[in-house]
């Protein structure tokens, strides 16, 4: 497993893994992804941020590079030094084989690495797989996001 950045010659291969991943879609939105998805992910930023300098596109490839799965990371957000993974999806048939755990800890790695002292997630409460990996990989509740939907996951990079 191995992650690297996604240019937009990689549209036709990160809508391949969303039309795969609809599982994901169907519990999180209510429907499967649409035709534009993989373009409106290189659109998309966090409300606050108004340029695509901290934003990171990266591909899950496996050994023959195909695209197994998309990790979306906005760095220095909501705060400096701290780090959102917005969207960290696998096609079905590379989960549970640990290259999730992988790209995280990769991603956390580099967060590190370029000054970061926490990470953040968002995760909807009704995906209980998701929040049960989230967990298995240091993640915690915020306070300040009790009961709200998507739960706000944090991890301390520092301790």
């Amino acid at each position: 497993m191995r992650l690297r950045p996604i240019s937009k010659l990689d549209v036709a291969a990160m809508q391949n893994v969303l039309e795969r991943s609809t599982d994901y879609y169907e519990l999180v939105v209510g429907h499967p992804p649409g035709p534009a998805e993989a373009n409106s992910i290189f659109a998309v930023l966090p409300e606050g941020v108004d340029n695509y300098e901290n934003k990171l596109l990266l591909a899950i490839s496996g050994h023959d590079e195909s695209m197994l799965g998309i990790a979306d990371v906005i760095r220095n957000w909501p705060s400096s030094g701290s780090w959102i993974i917005g969207l960290l999806v696998l096609v079905p048939e590379a989960r549970n084989e640990g290259k999730g755990a992988a790209a995280v800890r990769q991603i956390e790695d580099q967060a590190l690495q370029e000054g970061a002292t926490s990470m953040r997630v968002a995760v909807y409460r009704a995906n209980k797989r998701a929040l049960s990996f989230w967990a298995r990989n240091g993640y915690r509740p915020s306070e300040d996001a009790t009961g709200a939907d998507p739960a706000v996951l944090l991890k301390d990079l520092t301790a």
